[in-house]
């Protein structure tokens, strides 16, 4: 994985794109199977109790199987690179795709079902671009990368990374989000003050269900 300053009009000229595979706008408020109460947004700066863990996995499941299972991209993108391994057991929908989707609703939005998110993803030749943009105002995405970075170093000696990090890190330095962006062979770029995150998956590369540090 790669944090990259390339827009989506750059990530598009390095995959040759050909076609659109998705163009959609995403309004929970208007999709009968989703609750039209959401669960506040996390803090970062405290472990979590089991009351807001309990409301985040219900956001989660939303967010999840409803929309990502929907949109099939990362489905396209491991037939292609001949994936035969998932970011986790428990959830193998636990893609940067799906994601950075939870982050778009959750934190983008700020739990507002009005609001929507627009998802694009293009194939080309040689990969598959995403796209996901919330209508929120952004955020210091190169801090938060920089902490990301910094939270990887804790892990010297150590030789397998796995998705989950411990709960102390996760809501000091940063999410769920950003780790599977670490662990996962794709660009990332961001845009629009962060409302926007482009997701460039290469067709040469492929996800093994673990990486090394050699490889971060």
């Amino acid at each position: 994985m790669a944090f990259v300053d390339k827009t989506l009009e750059d990530m598009l000229r390095e995959i040759h794109v050909t076609n659109t595979l998705r163009y959609d706008v995403i309004v929970p408020a208007m999709d009968p199977r989703c609750p039209k109460e959401f669960a506040p947004p996390v803090k970062y700066d405290h472990v979590p109790s089991p009351q807001e863990v309990g409301l985040g996995r219900r956001l989660w499941a939303i967010v999840s199987k409803h929309y990502n299972g929907d949109l099939r991209v990362m489905d396209r993108i491991r037939a292609r690179r001949g994936e035969n391994a998932v970011l986790a057991e428990a959830s193998p929908d636990m893609s940067p795709i799906a994601m950075a989707l939870e982050n778009a609703f959750y934190h983008g939005n700020r739990e507002n079902p009005e609001l929507p998110v627009q998802f694009m993803a293009f194939e080309g030749e040689t990969g598959i671009v995403a796209s996901v943009k919330d209508s929120g105002a952004g955020f210091d995405f190169r801090n938060v990368i920089e902490k990301a970075r910094a939270g990887f170093g804790k892990f010297e000696g150590k030789r397998r990374i796995y998705l989950f990090q411990p709960d102390e890190r996760y809501f000091q330095r940063w999410g769920t989000c950003f780790w599977s962006f670490m662990i996962y062979p794709v660009d990332v770029s961001f845009e629009d003050s962060g409302s926007r995150v482009n997701m460039l998956f290469r067709d040469s590369e492929r996800y093994d269900g673990a990486r090394t540090l050699d490889s971060v």
